[in-house]
């Protein structure tokens, strides 16, 4: 009731689309212009906003409880970051904001094949989570991935995948440690590959 009445207090006034994000046609995100009225204080002010579909990220583990990591080359950055495998979910514009039109299931598995060269048979997701609220709306969906086969699939232009390793989960956490895994979808995706491990251990002694 609290969270409702928090939203009536705003009013969009003008939602104006600043740039498209687009590869072969396929909408990826836009960057929003929005005016923003707030009734309670009579105020307008402008917000500069991400709408995105979201994202699929993958921590597949294989039968030696190895979590697999890809480590790709990242323009933002100008480095080479250990991550594991995501990717966006297709979306299209609706009333000024981009709407996923694939299950985050369905891009688990596409990226999974694309960036490392695996399929699954099982995929479960572990959780979901926004990284930038105050910037994007776009959500990770968080998958666990078992049963891991070869299956390569065409990268996305652009994308320079340079090493496809498996780590057991100890290896990993002291990676992060050391500074060497800094992506946040990665850290919380080894977390939840360990916190999966621990517990199904447990249940089978």
């Amino acid at each position: 009731m609290e969270e409702n009445k928090l939203q009536d207090r705003f009013e969009w006034l003008k939602i104006e689309i600043a740039y498209q994000e687009k590869r072969s046609n396929e909408l990826r995100w836009i960057i929003t212009n929005e005016t923003i009225k707030d009734k309670e204080n009579e105020t307008v002010f402008s917000r500069s906003v991400l709408r995105h579909p979201g994202v699929a990220a993958v921590a597949a583990i294989n039968d030696k409880k190895e979590i697999l990591l890809i480590e790709q080359f990242r323009y933002t950055f100008k480095t080479n970051m250990w991550e594991i495998p995501t990717g966006t979910l297709h979306g299209e514009l609706k009333d000024g904001q981009v709407i996923a039109i694939e299950a985050p299931e369905i891009t688990a598995a596409r990226e999974l094949s694309e960036e490392a060269g695996f399929c699954a048979k099982d995929f479960v997701l572990a959780q979901s989570f926004c990284v930038m609220p105050g910037t994007s709306d776009g959500y990770v969906y968080l998958f666990l991935a078992f049963g891991l086969s070869p299956k390569v699939a065409e990268k996305d232009i652009g994308e320079v995948v340079t090493k496809v390793k498996f780590f057991p989960i100890d290896q990993a956490l002291a990676m992060i440690n050391r500074g060497e895994i800094f992506d946040a979808k990665t850290i919380i995706g080894i977390y939840a590959a360990k916190n999966y491990l621990e517990k199904h251990s447990k249940l089978n002694v």
